[in-house]
């Protein structure tokens, strides 16, 4: 059965965005569905703000095509977003101080100063029932210079809901709100979502990421680099992707001594170390905590920073103390095996930290989630469960076979007796869903047998029909375009078909995994004039391959992938069977618009 289809909302293309020399976006693709919470995540500088800013009107885009509800949109204006349905809360205030909240919430609208009847009083209702809708208590009549930070930021808040979008965009305000405010800001996003509105969601906050969004999309040096369902994340491999330490020449320029570029560059590799760590001074107060521990100990980071540690410890009450004081007494000690919190098992070490001079003049807290140890158990567990789910589905079919033939032979017996056509339309109509059935488990069958065989002259024509009818879900459910390009003879070669078959299955699965929904892949197979050797090429219009990991991408266990079923091993499985049959396997990429990978074999004798 195919997946439902989920509508489209707006698509964004091949977009790029420059600033003068600076090539912000360099070819982005971006698709957001009606109804979805869509995030949008990635470094200073990735490229996050300038993408949404095509969409409210403050950019213009350099090159690619924005699609809203099928109707391509040239560049376009505030007020011609805001016309579509467009609202926006950007990253910095955009308010005029003088003005008060309702003109401010109008503004772009022929606002005037003085407050006419009736129109003012139409525009100060509206605004009322914005803010009544958000639950926020504001003064509307007096000027935004006289109000709190927080409040200005509810403003502009207030005036993106006023237009009633149909896409509300929000670029970093969990930084601007306290949580209370922001409660009622997720509230109101959720609100959206239930009406079939759809949200773009900028934020740095990992965590916050994974409760609200449906899907996320990962900006990386203005490329895309990833985008994927939520509930498939891994909350480190989502970090690891999406974050990393450099040092560029502007801090070189401004630092203000050495010391300070070591600080800055041994607390960046402690924000990004797999296992959490906190530093505590002497009096326990927390100085630096990164990632890890954060996640670990299901806080926020601003929380918990400067804070004694005693307040921030989550652990039961005995261990809390037992840690307290191997703190005080500067010792170095480690607990194995800490159950808390929602089935977590912790490993916790403390560690003092001495100056030149014999002083302690502070503690290392080393955090670490061994609960990855019983996951991996469990995970064999499952899989031998699955191998043998597999081994008595293999089975069904086999008997399955034997009954599908009986029912062909039954139907092509009644066809020979049957004389009206519309009968006769019917039953072919049978007859062709029974040959799919027959197809695909000879397909399932052909692709079970895994035990060791002696190779032999397969068809490589046929086994890619095999893949494609494997894969049939998988690209029915993102609704991918495959295009095929195979020549009328056949080619063969020497080889275990079994193998073959999940070289290209894994092929397949890496492009379907790179392209957005309605995304293509070519699958071509070409052979030379003598007949020594085939090339396959899969092809897709996915995210690319990073520069920095090309040379990676064939090694075991190395993935840029941040599904979390996803094990890294499927190109490293590609490479050795394509070497064990003594052929040869290549990449090309252009990041942000796709990988070619090209396969030759050597003809069969």
């Amino acid at each position: 059965m195919n997946a439902p289809c989920t509508p489209i909302l707006l698509s964004m293309r091949n977009i790029h965005v420059a600033y003068g020399s600076i090539k912000a976006l360099k070819g982005v693709d971006f698709d957001l569905n009606r109804g979805e919470i869509h995030a949008l995540v990635g470094e200073h500088r990735a490229g996050k703000s300038s993408l949404v800013k095509l969409l409210s009107g403050a950019e213009r885009r350099k090159q690619g095509e924005i699609i809203l509800e099928g109707k391509s949109l040239s560049n376009l204006s505030p007020q011609a977003a805001a016309a579509l349905g467009i609202g926006m809360v950007y990253q910095s205030l955009t308010v005029v101080p003088d003005l008060d909240a309702v003109d401010n919430m109008f503004i772009g609208q022929s606002v005037h100063r003085s407050p006419v009847a009736p129109a003012r009083q139409s525009r100060l209702n509206s605004a009322r029932l914005v803010f009544d809708r958000i639950g926020f208590s504001i003064d509307l009549d007096i000027p935004l210079y006289r109000m709190r930070v927080v409040e200005q930021h509810m403003v502009e808040f207030a005036r993106a809901l006023l237009i009633d979008p149909k896409i509300l965009i929000l670029d970093e305000l969990s930084n601007k709100l306290t949580p209370d405010e922001m409660k009622k800001v997720y509230r109101i996003i959720f609100e959206l979502k239930s009406e079939g509105k759809s949200v773009i969601y900028i934020s740095h906050d990992i965590d916050e990421v994974l409760r609200l969004a449906d899907r996320v999309t990962i900006l990386k040096n203005g490329y895309r680099r990833e985008t994927v369902p939520v509930k498939n994340l891994d909350n480190f491999r989502l970090f690891q992707m999406t974050y990393s330490f450099s040092l560029n020449q502007e801090k070189f320029e401004y630092a203000q001594n050495r010391l300070t570029l070591i600080r800055d560059y041994v607390a960046s590799i402690v924000q990004n170390l797999p296992v959490g760590v906190i530093l505590v001074d002497s009096a326990t107060t927390i100085q630096l905590v990164n990632y890890a521990a954060v996640d670990i100990l299901d806080h926020k980071r601003e929380s918990i920073m400067l804070r004694p540690l005693r307040e921030i410890l989550r652990f039961d009450s005995v261990v809390n103390e037992e840690v307290l004081k191997g703190l005080d007494d500067r010792a170095s000690r480690t607990w194995e095996e800490i159950e808390f919190g929602d089935q977590k098992l912790v490993r916790l070490s403390i560690f003092p930290l001495w100056d030149g001079e014999d002083n302690c003049i502070g503690s290392t807290v080393v955090l670490q989630d061994i609960a990855i140890d019983k996951h991996l158990n469990d995970y064999l567990i499952q899989t031998e469960k699955m191998a043998s789910v597999a081994e008595m589905a293999v089975g069904v079919a086999h008997e399955i076979n034997n009954p599908l033939y009986v029912i062909q032979n039954y139907v092509e017996l009644i066809k020979e007796h049957v004389d009206g056509s519309d009968t006769r339309e019917k039953i072919e109509l049978i007859e062709e869903q029974l040959d799919r059935i027959v197809e695909v488990i000879a397909s399932l069958l052909s692709f079970s047998r895994i035990k060791n065989v002696r190779q032999r002259c397969v068809s490589l024509r046929q086994i890619l029909d095999d893949v494609l009818i494997l894969l049939h879900h998988s690209l029915t459910e993102k609704r991918i375009r495959v295009t095929t390009s195979f020549p009328s003879g056949d080619f063969q070669v020497m080889g275990d078909e079994n193998k073959l078959k999940q070289l290209f299955i894994n092929l397949m699965r890496n492009s379907i995994e790179a392209v957005l929904d309605n995304g293509s892949i070519a699958l071509s197979l070409t052979y030379d004039a003598e007949g020594s050797f085939a090339e396959i090429t899969v092809q897709d219009d996915g995210t690319g391959i990073p520069e920095e990991v090309e040379d990676k991408i064939f090694n075991p266990f190395f993935s840029t992938k941040v599904n979390k079923n996803n094990t890294g091993l499927g190109l490293s499985i590609c490479r050795h069977i394509v070497e064990e049959h003594l052929g040869s396997i290549a990449f090309s990429t252009i990041p942000g618009n796709g990988t070619t990978f090209t396969v030759r074999l050597p003809a069969g004798q």
